[in-house]
């Protein structure tokens, strides 16, 4: 048990120090920081394993992991807010916002999801001119007055509407 302890307080002191020192650099990096609120909770296993054990030093190391842990998390979860109230008299605007997806082989259901929203503005990303193509055939921006957007066949085009 000693030994796994280690090893997972090993790795997410590997991991909490690339986050520290170069963010978002890299895919895995990315991934990780997504799921820092279950990643690091090892850490909290391994401080308990070290503690019933009287292992000091595990203990103090993953106790270390345990702190940085709350540093990542603890300002996204006590940062929520309510929404504060609508301003009476105030203009109200309907946003619909995707990311398409380049594999998405639904953009029919997604052209009837934006019918049946009624937004006054529509962003979407990922778009190829194909999948805008396929938006059209289906109505999915019919109604919007102004377009605007990057067309192109890989995935990094977008459109608004």
């Amino acid at each position: 048990m000693e030994i796994v302890s280690w090893g997972a307080v090993v790795v997410l002191v590997g991991l909490a120090a690339a986050r520290l020192l170069t963010g978002d650099s890299r895919p895995v990096l990315t991934a990780a920081n997504a799921l820092t609120p279950l990643l690091y909770l090892p850490a909290w296993a391994a401080a308990l394993a070290g503690a019933l054990r009287r292992r000091r030093l595990l203990v103090a190391v993953a106790s270390a992991v345990v702190v940085v842990h709350l540093g990542f998390a603890l300002p996204e979860v006590l940062a929520y807010r309510p929404s504060p109230r609508p301003v009476a008299g105030a203009i109200h605007m309907r946003i619909f916002d995707a990311n398409v997806f380049e594999a998405n082989n639904r953009l029919p259901a997604l052209a009837s999801e934006v019918r049946r929203a009624r937004p006054d503005l529509v962003v979407l990303q990922e778009m190829s001119a194909s999948d805008t193509a396929v938006l059209d055939a289906h109505h999915g921006l019919d109604g919007l007055a102004f377009r605007a957007g990057v067309d192109r066949e890989d995935p990094f085009g977008f459109s608004v509407a």
